[in-house]
């Protein structure tokens, strides 16, 4: 992956599980982060990573008490890329543990398109050391809606969008005082993003007290926008104006409550100028679905008045280069029930070294990494030891109901993923690339958790009675497990799994049908019929 097309990652089960596939996947990006920002915090704030660590204990009761289960995910985190929690804690609360020393720009915008859909985008400027441990995530987690987001590594939550159509921008804040027992900013923006609505997402974070230091969130969903202006001794939210526009960028515009010394002297510059463009295209009658990702990219994020602190940022040779930004990535999200996705482009757009233009969700035939094989290590100790052996024995699901609060995807988009995914493994299986068998097997643990997702969402038109659908579903959760545990017992089983998959793959066409409205409708009985095959011996 270069810098301008990072990975795709794909999280989901407990937030332990959660926790640890990201540590593990991105075990090499996250311990470059640390060393990242161990050398930024010596150069800002004289203190050591073993300082920082220490100050990160006085976050950990907060995050225990107030969002365990974001506690947990940064254990699994620690945990699967060898490290202690500390440094987990450390890297999500470095903008308190910083108290504004890194000068980590950025502008917002927030674009009401009609009554039912907002455009929200960011320009997101930081030190160009980061960029190559940027990540495309997203999160499935159960009982909570699906998030996609782009964040850096380790890091639980930061700027993107979930399937409810709440989205979140950031715009860091110099300001004091902070405290310790309330929430970090990057955690806040991870409960944002589990939350059903703006007004859903500003209730939370008001029930656990606040947040631990001054932050701007852009927070959107299709009917509404707010500017929270946010700090640890009080809030202010800015509504969207007469033409449906909120824009900020690094200083407080209504929230007097914290004391704000100036600090990036191009940020009131940047919201003027950001101010003036959008009004250059409302004047030139941009409304509606004419405001598009590309417009917005080519007209506001590629602007350069004003450099180099403009809203396309670049370095400032005049600053130590631990603390020199530029814009790392535009990211355009169209906030639309009937059409919900964003536009991502890494590195400054229009400069001609930027990448291309990447969605999410991303498309279907570029399915995310579960694992990645390069940034993915383990000892030799521990590659050594053979996984455990799991039972052959169904998964029994209940046939009569669910619970209400499980969260999963449309059917089509529940077998797209699961049909996609499957058929990868074939093709890594056969080029039995280093450390392929051990990608499939992690792949194959994690699509077994997509049956129940596929289950549901079958039975979701049926009302959870059909026992046609969930036999087959039994038996398909059969038949990867058993692939799975082969492939971990019997390394000589590559090419035979693969040659099972690849078979088992013409009768999912019958077994899993794209038409299951015809294919398993109760009264037209199971015409689903072709057998699974069976693994050979």
């Amino acid at each position: 992956m270069s810098e301008n097309e990072p990975i795709k990652l794909k999280l989901q089960g407990t937030p332990r599980e959660i926790g640890l596939q990201h540590g593990r996947a991105l075990r090499e990006q996250i311990h470059s982060q640390i060393s990242i920002y161990d050398f930024m915090f010596q150069n800002t704030s004289k203190l050591a990573w073993q300082d920082v660590r220490e100050v990160a204990t006085e976050f950990q009761p907060a995050l225990q008490n107030l969002t365990p289960h974001l506690f947990t995910e940064m254990e699994g985190i620690a945990e699967g890329a060898g490290l202690d929690v500390l440094d987990i804690i450390a890297l999500n609360c470095r903008s308190e543990i910083a108290l504004g020393r890194f000068s980590d720009g950025c502008t917002t915008l927030s674009w009401k398109k009609s009554e039912t859909s907002r455009v929200l985008s960011q320009n997101w400027d930081w030190t160009k050391t980061v960029k190559k441990n940027l990540a495309m995530i997203s999160i499935e987690q159960v009982g909570k809606p699906t998030i996609y987001m782009v964040t850096e590594t380790g890091i639980v939550g930061k700027i993107g969008f979930n399937v409810n159509g709440v989205g979140t921008c950031l715009n860091a804040i110099r300001a004091k005082p902070m405290i310790s027992s309330k929430v970090p900013i990057h955690v806040a923006l991870r409960l944002c993003l589990e939350s059903t609505s703006v007004d859903n997402a500003v209730k939370t974070l008001e029930s656990l007290g606040g947040v631990a230091s001054a932050q701007h969130i852009l927070c959107a969903d299709s009917t509404k926008a707010l500017g929270l202006e946010l700090s640890p001794v009080g809030d202010k939210h800015i509504p969207e104006d007469a033409s449906g526009i909120i824009e900020h960028t690094n200083h407080f515009l209504e929230n007097h409550y914290v004391n704000e010394p100036p600090w990036l002297s191009g940020s009131p510059i940047r919201l003027q100028r950001l101010g003036e463009l959008t009004q250059e295209l409302i004047q030139g009658g941009v409304q509606g679905e004419a405001i598009t990702p590309a417009l917005l990219r080519e007209r506001i994020f590629s602007d350069t008045y004003n450099k180099p602190q403009a809203i396309c940022c670049e370095e400032d040779p005049s600053r130590h280069i631990s603390n020199r930004s530029s814009s790392l990535f535009n990211i355009v999200m169209n906030l639309d029930s009937k059409n919900l996705g964003a536009e991502v482009v890494f590195g400054r757009v229009g400069s001609g070294e930027e990448g291309p233009v990447l969605t999410m969700p991303w498309r279907p035939d570029a399915p995310p990494l579960y694992v990645s094989s390069s940034s993915y290590s383990v000892s030799k100790t521990s590659a050594q030891k053979p996984l455990p052996q799991v039972s052959h024995t169904t998964l029994t699901f209940p046939t009569n109901t669910m619970p209400a609060r499980l969260f999963h995807g449309t059917y089509e988009e529940e077998r797209r993923h699961f049909m996609t995914t499957l058929h990868a493994q074939i093709d890594i299986l056969q080029d039995n690339h280093k450390g392929s068998r051990k990608m499939v097997v992690n792949s194959l643990s994690l699509l077994l958790l997509r049956v129940e997702g596929l289950r549901m969402s079958g039975q979701g038109r049926y009302n959870y009675d059909n026992p046609n659908w969930t036999a087959k579903c039994n038996k398909l959760y059969e038949r990867i497990q058993y692939f799975r545990d082969t492939l971990a017992m019997d390394p000589t089983s590559i090419y035979r799994v693969a040659a099972d998959i690849e078979s088992m793959m013409i009768f999912l066409d019958f077994c899993v049908p794209a038409d299951i409205e015809y294919r398993i409708s109760p009264d037209r009985g199971d015409r689903s019929g072709a057998p699974s095959p069976e693994p050979r011996p």
